[in-house]
């Protein structure tokens, strides 16, 4: 299997690199350049998506982080548990159906001490993927 890594690829090549890998048995690489996306975009600490914190202001980006892995990689759920702090692949079920629930009422989300629209933040995460 090849390995790659984006640091290598031009910046606007990310998202697709991420929605046309390889099949891999370790899509952490995948997950973990997901999550430093988001965490880029709203504002969070990187390694506070993986914490065991549970306030409102990890909490919401980490579920939304997840929501994305599952949406641009092709790892399966317990493998996007792992990655965010040894969570089960239940709480990846719960999260993508938290924030279907937000997309559906369009809520709006306090990250970074802004608030945003549910739409607004998936495309500057999604912004973010596109130009590294």
């Amino acid at each position: 299997m090849k390995k790659f890594s984006t640091a290598l690829v031009a910046p606007t090549l990310a998202l697709a690199l991420l929605l046309t890998a390889p099949a891999h048995p370790q899509y952490g690489l995948l997950v973990g350049i997901n999550a430093d996306a988001v965490a880029s975009a709203l504002g969070v600490d990187p390694g506070s998506l993986q914490s065991s914190c549970r306030v409102r202001r990890v909490n919401q980006p980490r579920m939304l982080a997840m929501f994305l892995a599952r949406k641009h990689t092709p790892a399966a759920l317990s493998e996007i548990g792992a990655y965010f702090g040894r969570r089960s692949h239940s709480t990846v079920i719960s999260a993508q159906r938290t924030v279907d629930g937000w997309i559906a009422s369009g809520s709006r989300l306090t990250l970074a001490d802004a608030e945003w629209g549910i739409e607004e933040a998936i495309r500057r995460v999604e912004e973010s993927l596109r130009v590294g």
